[in-house]
């Protein structure tokens, strides 16, 4: 091949992908706005930065690792992340959902969570931080399951088929210097 013929194919090969491109991210549906209620009640050590910009289904796709179906309809979610004062990653998240008809199952499905049903859950939120003012899941005709040794905890009233989910932990250290 000529060398030529060989750089019009190039330039032809990335017109082609920078079109694909444009194409397929004028299709995306817009992020959603994070939850602006929510206030940053999370101590963070002068220096750090609470970050709180994902979207609701950004969320959902982290906590559940998997992407919400037709029917997952997200009302709220939020997850925070920050550093402690030796540096160690911390976070947590809220969502608030109208589960499809394949999510509640496959949550409380023992073998794929690790969620058991419970009437005394232990505590569920992280110590210094309060749950969004959307996030009321207090209620007597709440289900409620929660995983025996993590933290991962939900909350379930079918009458209106609406679930909260939340879940905290811990990520790496920094590495030292």
């Amino acid at each position: 091949m000529r060398p030529r013929t060989l750089a019009l194919a190039g330039l032809l090969g990335l017109l082609l992908v920078t079109i694909g491109f444009r194409v397929s991210s004028a299709r995306r549906p817009p992020r959603e706005a994070v939850d602006k209620d929510y206030p940053a009640t999370v101590p963070v050590p002068p220096g750090q930065h609470l970050r709180s910009d994902l979207s609701a289904e950004d969320v959902f796709r982290r906590a559940f690792w998997r992407h919400p179906a037709e029917d997952d309809k997200i009302l709220h979610g939020v997850r925070l992340e920050w550093e402690d004062r030796e540096g160690v990653r911390q976070w947590a998240w809220f969502l608030e959902i109208h589960p499809g008809s394949e999510l509640l199952g496959t949550l409380i499905d023992s073998s794929r969570f690790g969620l058991l049903p419970t009437n005394k859950p232990r505590e569920w939120l992280p110590e210094g931080i309060d749950a969004p003012t959307w996030f009321r899941p207090a209620s007597q005709d709440m289900r409620i399951f929660q995983h025996p040794s993590q933290r991962l905890t939900l909350f379930y009233r079918r009458s209106d088929n609406l679930l909260f989910a939340t879940d905290h932990g811990l990520g790496f250290a920094l590495a030292a210097p």
